[in-house]
């Protein structure tokens, strides 16, 4: 699950570059993070491979009151639960800017 990031973050352009990043490899290990430490932001790949997403694991974080944005490499609304179709997606390959865009966005 290459792609969740924890990011402590404040809601201006300058702020944002100084975020406290961490990436994790698999679902488990994002579960275990967030047993201990809920980010302010969730950065998500879309497809986890062998046909699992990550839509449970953002409900659980929408839910605990996370911003999230997803990434994926094929968007496709049709296969994006209806209460998640309001989060920013981000088609990769992305540029560093488009996700300062989408941050700036989930963060309003």
């Amino acid at each position: 699950m290459a792609g969740y990031i924890h990011a402590r973050t404040h809601q201006n352009r300058d702020q944002i570059s100084k975020a406290i990043a961490l990436a994790v490899q698999t679902l488990a290990d994002a579960l275990e993070y967030t047993q201990k430490q809920l980010p302010d932001i969730a950065l998500l790949d879309v497809n986890l491979g062998h046909g699992e997403t990550s839509f449970d694991f953002a409900g659980m974080l929408l839910d605990r009151g996370v911003t999230v944005i997803f990434s994926t490499g094929f968007y496709d609304q049709r296969n994006v639960p209806a209460g998640m179709r309001h989060i920013v997606f981000l088609t990769k390959p992305f540029l560093a800017e488009q996700l300062e865009e989408a941050l700036m966005e989930a963060l309003k």
